[in-house]
């Protein structure tokens, strides 16, 4: 889910990313995205270049998700909470978008249907 809100974040498509990363298939980008395929380590960087992503934090985050076991390993308590805390602060942010965006839709089919 991580990488396909990054993405979505961005308003790219799964085949514009394959392009910009240079895969040469589009659906290998959906596999990533479910997690049915990693992301290669070589391109990690420039993948968290093209979704607009610190390389840093966008690494510790795949290996978060890929890794787990290893990520708890090698990561403090208090990083792990400053990661999930600020994963906390941009969902809860994009949640407030999406609500408004719903608001302004709303609006817009009411003033379509009265007019």
């Amino acid at each position: 889910m991580y990488l396909k809100e990054l993405r979505e974040a961005i308003g790219l498509s799964q085949r514009e990313i394959a392009s910009l990363a240079g895969f040469e298939y589009y659906t290998f980008v959906s596999q990533i995205e479910t997690g049915a395929a990693k992301l290669p380590p070589a391109q990690m960087k420039r993948y968290a270049e093209i979704v607009k992503a610190s390389p840093r934090e966008f690494a510790i985050t795949l290996l978060r998700h890929y890794e787990p076991h290893h990520y708890e390993m090698i990561f403090t308590d208090d990083l792990a909470k400053r990661i999930t805390d600020r994963d906390r602060d941009q969902l809860a942010s994009r949640e407030e978008e999406m609500d408004a965006l719903a608001a302004r839709i709303a609006k817009l089919e009411s003033a379509l249907s009265q007019g």
